[in-house]
């Protein structure tokens, strides 16, 4: 069993792994739609996360450009035809 004080560092770490994992996610939102608007010519700004990117003009041309980009930039393994099968 587990003391107080164990419980309530255990909780600490939790919290600040959450925001962590906050901070990681809003950071990899943030480039990946500085990526999108670069490939479409629109500011990150204007970019909704949970909008699909053919609302953008988004097709095999500038996914293929796309998968470029972040393959170039990440170390990820990313074909056009993924883009496809999420739009």
């Amino acid at each position: 069993a587990s003391t107080a004080k164990e419980f309530l560092a255990e909780t600490r770490r939790t919290a600040t792994d959450r925001r962590d994992l906050s901070e990681v996610r809003e950071r990899l939102l943030a480039e990946l739609a500085a990526e999108i608007g670069q490939v479409v010519k629109l500011p990150a700004s204007a970019l909704q996360p949970d909008k699909n990117l053919t609302n953008y003009g988004f097709d095999s041309i500038t996914f293929t450009e796309l998968a470029n980009r972040l393959r170039a930039r990440y170390p990820v393994s990313l074909t056009p035809g993924l883009f496809f099968e999420y739009s």
